[in-house]
C-alpha cells in the first residue's frame, strides 16, 4: 500500500508578545552569546493536522506516537478536548479522531513551550484483519516538531553570533577535519544549539589547544573536542531530519492546492 500521510493544515495563534531581557553572561551560557540581549518574545499555540489519505480503500486507522500506541485500528480511544499529552512530548496535546475522522490526528503546542517533537506512525487494519485477530499493519510516519514561543533579537546581536559561529566552524574543520562534515550540513545551526556545560568545556578546550606549549594537554583537548563535535553533529542531524520531514510534508500539501 502506498497511501500518503500528509499535513492538511499548519496554523498558529498568537497569545501574547512582550519584551524579554536575557543576560547570557550568567546562568546557562551559549557558545556564541554573551552579555545582555533585549528582544521581543511572542508566545503562541501551533496546531498541525495530519491525515492518512487511504481512500478509496476501506481501512480502520490508528496511531502510534513516539513508539506508544495511542489509538488501535477499530478500537479508538475516547479523548476529550483540548486533547491528551503526547507520549514523550508532554507539552504537545494530540486529538484523534478529528471531526469524527479516525485517519486524522492533530497536534497542538502549549504557549511558551520549548520545541518538542512527536514521531507519528500510522497503524491500519482491514475488517478481515480485525475479525481474524491479525496484528495491525504499520503505515507511513512523520515527525512533527512544535514550539510555543519565538524571540526576535536585534540584527547586530545576531550578526555577532553568526561571526562567532563561523569562527567555531573553522575550529571544527581544523580539529575534527572536513571528513566529519558533509557538504551542505548546517554546521552553524548545530553549534548554535550548544549551551551550558558543553559550551563551557568547548571554550576551555579550544583555548588549551590554541595556547600551545603543553603538547600532551593540547592532544588530550583535541581528542575531547572531537568527541564533543561528534555529539553536536549527531544531535543536529537528528533535529534537522525531524524538522525537514515536517517541512517537506507541509510543502507537498500546499502544492496540491
Amino acid at each position: 500500500m502506498a497511501h500518503p500521510l500528509v499535513v492538511l493544515s499548519d496554523t498558529r495563534s498568537i497569545t501574547s508578545t512582550s519584551t524579554v531581557v536575557v543576560d547570557y553572561g550568567t546562568g546557562g551560557p551559549f557558545l556564541c552569546r554573551s552579555g545582555l540581549w533585549v528582544g521581543v518574545e511572542t508566545l503562541f499555540t501551533r496546531t498541525v493536522l495530519l491525515s492518512y489519505e487511504h481512500e478509496p480503500e476501506d481501512l480502520y486507522v490508528g496511531w502510534a506516537l513516539n513508539g506508544s500506541i495511542v489509538s488501535s485500528p477499530g478500537f479508538p480511544p475516547t479523548i476529550f478536548p483540548p486533547g491528551a499529552a503526547a507520549p514523550g512530548a508532554p507539552d504537545v496535546l494530540y486529538m484523534t479522531p478529528v471531526n469524527d475522522l479516525y485517519h486524522r490526528i492533530s497536534f497542538t503546542s502549549t504557549a511558551g513551550m520549548d520545541e518538542e517533537c512527536v514521531y507519528a506512525q500510522v497503524l491500519y487494519s482491514t475488517f478481515q484483519d480485525i475479525a481474524q485477530g491479525k496484528p495491525v499493519h504499520y503505515g507511513p510516519a512523520l515527525s512533527v516538531c512544535l514550539a510555543g514561543k519565538e524571540i526576535a533579537w536585534p540584527a547586530d546581536k545576531l550578526a555577532e553570533e553568526r561571526e562567532c559561529l563561523e569562527h567555531w566552524r573553522k575550529i571544527l574543520h581544523r580539529v575534527a577535519g572536513p571528513k566529519h562534515v558533509n557538504p551542505g550540513d548546517p554546521v552553524e545551526d548545530w553549534l548554535a544549539r550548544v549551551r551550558g556545560d558543553a559550551a563551557v568545556r568547548m571554550r576551555g578546550l579550544a583555548r588549551a589547544i590554541e595556547a600551545g606549549g603543553d603538547e600532551s594537554l593540547a592532544e588530550a583537548a583535541r581528542t575531547e573536542l572531537r568527541s564533543l563535535f561528534r555529539r553536536v553533529r549527531l544531535d543536529g542531524r537528528i533535529a534537522g531530519l525531524a524538522a525537514a520531514r515536517t517541512r517537506d510534508a507541509s510543502r507537498a500539501k500546499r502544492g496540491k492546492k
